[in-house]
């Protein structure tokens, strides 16, 4: 039987843009403990396999013969594998918890996780197929193959997903708006704090700065639109190749992108309605 490898599967080179420019400080700094929670999960993986197969040996060249003995034995061995199984689970799982903590709900950090986690899956497959090709039946082991072939495949659609994200934007941890320099002490301040400010201000200057805020707050409109459809799109492209933790990840990373914009549009709100009302005032003294 021919297996095939996880290299003979192709990778789409698809080049998508994303939001996400500057998450990979993140992304390094974590990556080495995901690696470390990687390299435990496939060494209990790997446990679990060796046992597997060592099983399948010993009931291999007990002598097939209908007594009670040997359906005990038989029985007995299985059920050796099965608890053995169970206990190498349970660890398997506190890891994956463990690297859900890690990961923060990061979705690159998720998309490298799940990618890794199949890959070990389809490698400890192949594993057991080749070990097992001595002491099964060949409908046992098609079936294996099949598995196998299924896990390949989606391991390669984890890794391709994983490889064009790797190349993108920003999370929302590292992203800030740029504000312009004219503008960012009185954007910057608290509502006091900008009402002193503007109370030494004449007409003139408080509509010069009014303008700036205007035109700043369109590039911010223009700018969440931007990053909101590009989200949307990353989130339509993970629901094609990735699993449901990038998934939930993506949309944790567009609800804080929202927030983002929400408290910025509220604080240029607010500081655009103390302009207007000191203008009103000046005029109305005036008047």
């Amino acid at each position: 039987m021919k297996l095939k490898r996880l290299e003979s599967f192709s990778i789409n080179e698809g080049v998508l843009s994303s939001v996400f420019k500057g998450i990979s400080d993140i992304f390094k700094t974590k990556k080495g403990k995901i690696d470390s929670l990687l390299k435990q999960i496939k060494k209990a993986k790997s446990e679990e396999i060796d046992n597997r197969i060592t099983i399948e040996k010993e009931i291999s060249v007990i002598p097939k013969e209908n007594t009670p003995e040997y359906r005990f034995l038989i029985s007995n061995l299985e059920r050796q594998a099965r608890v053995y199984a169970n206990l190498k689970m349970q660890e398997i799982n506190a890891l994956l918890k463990e690297a859900e903590i890690q990961i923060e709900k990061n979705p690159k950090l998720q998309a490298y996780f799940s990618a890794e986690v199949a890959k070990i899956e389809a490698e400890s497959t192949e594993k057991l197929l080749k070990g097992l090709n001595k002491y099964k039946s060949s409908g046992d082991l098609n079936l294996i193959a099949a598995q196998f072939d299924s896990l390949v495949k989606d391991a390669n659609k984890k890794s391709s997903y994983f490889e064009d994200l790797m190349g993108k934007g920003q999370s929302v941890e590292n992203y800030t708006t740029e504000i312009p320099e004219e503008i960012a002490p009185f954007l910057n301040s608290t509502n006091s704090e900008a009402q002193s400010i503007i109370d030494g201000y004449d007409e003139k200057e408080l509509k010069s700065l009014l303008d700036k805020l205007r035109d700043f707050k369109f590039d911010v409109e223009i700018r969440s639109k931007m990053q909101i459809e590009e989200i949307r799109k990353e989130l339509k492209q993970a629901k094609k190749f990735a699993d449901s933790q990038t998934i939930d990840s993506l949309e944790n990373e567009e609800a804080k992108i929202r927030i983002h914009y929400k408290n910025m549009f509220e604080m240029l709100r607010s500081k655009i309605s103390l302009i207007d009302k000191k203008i009103k005032a000046l005029k109305y003294e005036n008047y």
